[in-house]
């Protein structure tokens, strides 16, 4: 079970940016919805990466975080993976429900697999999960 979680937390959010990616085209999104998605998952990247060094909580285990294309960081709070693919999963809810529904699935098993394998506490995960929807919220308002 480990290994699934450890799958999930680490390799399974660059599937699901490839599924994002081709669904928007495959699915036949406008251009202001794909440039709209796009904002929304930069600006919730940023948010909880100001957050993240704001409030410096260090992350359960008290080491680095691996990440194959970004710094490595020592804080946890918010997730930045919860916020982005909560985020994601609630702009697609707002263009396409079966397609959102299908994203928001996959924000809660990334979020729960990195709590899981300890790379989060429970909180960072809600705290992401809440500050994303609401960032994919938001900008559901401008379609």
């Amino acid at each position: 079970m480990s290994l699934l979680f450890s799958f999930c937390a680490r390799f399974f959010p660059y599937i699901v940016v490839v599924f994002a990616v081709l669904g928007v085209f495959i699915l036949g999104f406008s251009n202001k919805q794909i440039f709209i998605i796009g904002v929304s998952v930069l600006v919730a990247w940023a948010a909880s990466f100001f957050l993240k060094v704001t409030f410096k909580r260090i992350r359960p285990n008290n080491t680095r975080a691996k990440a194959p294309f970004l710094a490595e960081s020592i804080y946890s709070f918010p997730s930045e993976h919860a916020t982005i693919f909560s985020a994601l999963g609630g702009i697609m809810y707002f263009i396409n429900v079966q397609v959102g529904i299908l994203f928001i699935v996959f924000a809660g098993l990334i979020g729960v697999s990195r709590a899981r394998i300890k790379i989060h506490f429970w909180s960072d995960i809600l705290a992401g999960w809440i500050l994303g929807f609401i960032i994919g919220f938001l900008f559901s308002k401008l379609l």
